[in-house]
């Protein structure tokens, strides 16, 4: 790290900037060290890569939406990183690397081929559809489907989950 006088802020602004960086990178971060432990013992997500020898977590057919995620695979993903996000401080995104790798060691489980692409996207599949249960939460619009009812108003009144984060 360079030199703060080498900077054109005194001593006193250069001491906010290091706490105020210190600080962004104090954010909770969603623990997911477990996940593919807790994934496998779901009988619906067994089931589901079980089932068929090229099954993957997210087909190329899945959109973004209520009715996907309805599939009991996704929905039982859903549930448990809902589960997690809502105990984690300002309920963040799981972080992508560790989901990454925790869905690899999944795939490795299950036996499957679970190839860095399929990786990639199931992963960034997850981080969308945790986005759009969030957003409907926010935006109080709890989903008529039955399975995921439960989940959205649970999530809705559990620490004022639509709150926005301490400042």
């Amino acid at each position: 790290m360079k030199d703060p006088s080498a900077f054109s802020c005194s001593n006193q602004s250069w001491g906010r900037l290091l706490f105020v960086v210190e600080m962004a990178g104090a954010r909770p971060k969603l623990d997911v060290s477990d996940l593919a432990m807790q994934l496998e013992r779901q009988e619906g997500i067994r089931e589901h890569l079980r089932g068929d020898a090229k099954a993957v977590l997210f087909p190329e057919t899945t959109n973004i939406c209520v009715k996907h995620a309805c599939h009991p695979q996704i929905h039982a993903l859903l549930k448990i990183l809902l589960i997690k996000t809502v105990e984690t401080p300002n309920r963040p995104q799981p972080p992508i690397h560790p989901l990454r790798e925790q869905l690899a060691l999944l795939y490795a489980k299950m036996s499957r081929p679970g190839d860095d692409k399929t990786v990639i996207e199931d992963s960034w599949f997850i981080r969308n559809f945790l986005g759009l249960v969030k957003m409907k939460t926010r935006k109080e619009k709890v989903s008529t489907a039955a399975s995921l009812k439960m989940t959205w108003t649970s999530c809705m009144h559990v620490d004022n989950f639509h709150a926005s984060p301490p400042s």
